[in-house]
């Protein structure tokens, strides 16, 4: 835009239908303001914006809402972001948790959380990890060999299974 007044008129223009779909008009700038937003999870990969504005907009009015997509395919990842125009819609949205659902499945919808690092160190990012990823690689690393014995035990538990089923059975037809 060329003027601040066109540039305002343009943002005037978010959320207004055009040929039956809303368009959306945000500044180059993005302000992260999380207390009006709303993480939308288990989103069906072929849902687009129309269908989740028309599940939330009996939480309140909505500024805007962000389908994550990949880059290179342009398919859905799965989940999406709703900003509210006010905070107090997040609340309404959160008690819908797990109770809506679009094309048989149910959202997972939580309030967005302003702080990265304490996300992280809570649920496993790069801080929690140090020292435990040591002790993880040990765990699960796989047996260099498997030797005879190992395919002998393999058998000899299946043997002793299907034996335990057979009997089984027995009694129940008795």
């Amino acid at each position: 835009m060329e003027t601040e007044e066109s540039a305002s008129a343009c943002l005037e223009l978010n959320g207004r239908e055009v040929d039956g779909r809303h368009i959306r008009v945000d500044l180059a700038t993005p302000t992260n303001d999380t207390h009006c937003s709303v993480f939308v999870g288990n989103v069906p990969f072929g849902t687009d914006e129309e269908k989740l504005r028309k599940v939330f907009e009996s939480c309140g009015p909505i500024d805007g809402i962000r389908i994550i997509k990949d880059t290179r395919t342009g398919i859905n990842k799965g989940f999406a972001y709703v900003k509210f125009k006010d905070s107090s819609s997040v609340l309404f949205a959160c008690k819908k948790n797990e109770r809506i659902e679009v094309e048989g499945r149910k959202l997972r919808i939580f309030r967005c959380r302003s702080d990265k690092s304490k996300f992280q160190t809570k649920f496993g990012g790069a801080k929690s990890q140090v020292g435990r990823n040591k002790k993880l690689l040990k765990s699960f690393q796989p047996s260099k060999r498997k030797g005879k014995n190992d395919k002998k035990k393999t058998k000899m538990r299946r043997k002793e299974k299907s034996v335990k089923r057979k009997e089984k059975a027995r009694r129940i037809n008795k």
